[in-house]
């Protein structure tokens, strides 16, 4: 039997929190999963009718985060940007499993050290882009985060080289040295190898 824990959420949609990828229930529903992180939340009742907002307000709910509009949902590597289109308009089916991301929100200017520019070469899908006003004292992971969320990847499967080195999530971007107009190469995550 598969533990589960219930919370209060938007009406029509309805949650339970499992560490099983398997579900014993017959309903609709699909799966959330933070990116990173090995759980899922199954979300109840979704149907394909369903609008994104109301999808992320159920997980909001779910998760205790206070507003709804700071989620990025994810299915296929396609971002679900539009919170009035329905899940079918994204082709989400019941049982699947979508990935989300909190929205990462650069500090505004003067409020510590920040990199004016940061450059970027994209070894996955080729071109390069720029960022700009990031903080110093961020993690890897957080720039991950707000590449995914402007950029419409998904932050696990991105790996950032600088000087030869790969940056690992949990130091600063000061730590590695990096410059105010620093080349990054962003290379796809290989499973399995």
């Amino acid at each position: 039997m598969m533990a589960t824990t219930r919370s209060s959420s938007p009406p029509g949609l309805d949650t339970a929190t499992s560490s099983s990828s398997s579900d014993s229930c017959d309903d609709e529903f699909v799966r959330v999963q933070e990116a990173g992180v090995a759980h899922s939340t199954a979300i109840r009742p979704v149907t394909s009718s369903n609008t994104v907002r109301e999808l992320k307000e159920a997980l909001a709910a779910e998760i205790g985060l206070g507003a709804w509009e700071e989620l990025n949902l994810y299915f296929a590597e396609t971002s679900l940007k539009d919170n009035d289109a329905t899940l079918e308009s994204f082709n989400v089916a019941n049982g699947d499993e979508l990935t989300y991301c909190r929205s990462v929100t650069p500090k505004r200017e003067g409020s510590g050290p920040m990199f004016k520019t940061l450059f970027f070469t994209n070894m996955i899908s080729g071109g390069n882009f720029s960022l700009t006003n990031v903080p110093t004292t961020w993690t890897v992971a957080a720039l991950m985060q707000r590449i995914a969320q402007e950029r419409g990847y998904q932050a696990e499967t991105l790996r950032l080289l600088f000087a030869k080195k790969e940056l690992q999530s949990d130091n600063t971007l000061a730590s590695y040295g990096l410059r105010n107009e620093s080349d990054i190469f962003i290379v796809s995550r290989v499973r399995g190898g």
